[in-house]
């Protein structure tokens, strides 16, 4: 599934698109199946009792690692931003920046974690923006958000984006 914005629109905009997907995606069980199938290669040999925090962010940002990066193609006859769905971001195992990260925060509420969306600027004059997750991966743990970035080896964490903003999913 697709969600198509329009031409021009800001980056919150695009965010809230991209909250919509993940709740959509995190409604459907074989979306859920999907992502949680995606996720196994990734958390193999870790038990439930086993996972932490740090181990369920790891293994989402290991997940999206896997699928390839790159720069949304213009000129579909699509207006604006494509917001790939979960599913469909796994099938071409491929999605710019909201696609994989629609994907990090649908993975993450499926295994039970807070998630946002986030954009922050990427240029001077603010006019480029980067979308991102934002999970909060234990139930037990408040207040310790980390972010999936496509364009990231590892979780980082949130002060290291200045001026990012935020939307719960």
């Amino acid at each position: 599934m697709r969600y198509s914005t329009q031409s021009g629109q800001h980056p919150d905009q695009v965010v809230a698109a991209c909250r919509r997907q993940v709740r959509r995606a995190i409604a459907r069980p074989a979306t859920r199946i999907a992502v949680l199938a995606a996720l196994r290669p990734y958390t193999r040999g870790i038990g439930h009792t086993d996972l932490n925090g740090d181990q369920i962010a790891e293994s989402i940002q290991r997940m999206v690692q896997a699928i390839t990066f790159y720069r949304e193609p213009a000129g579909e006859g699509l207006p604006g931003e494509v917001i790939q769905g979960p599913p469909l971001t796994l099938e071409l195992n491929g999605g710019d920046c909201d696609d994989i990260a629609v994907l990090a925060a649908t993975a993450a509420a499926v295994l039970g974690c807070k998630a946002a969306i986030g954009w922050y600027s990427t240029s001077s004059d603010g006019s480029q923006a980067h979308i991102v997750a934002g999970v909060q991966p234990g139930w037990y743990q408040s207040g310790q958000w980390v972010i999936i970035d496509a364009q990231k080896e590892k979780p980082t964490h949130p002060e290291s984006l200045t001026g990012a903003r935020w939307l719960r999913v």
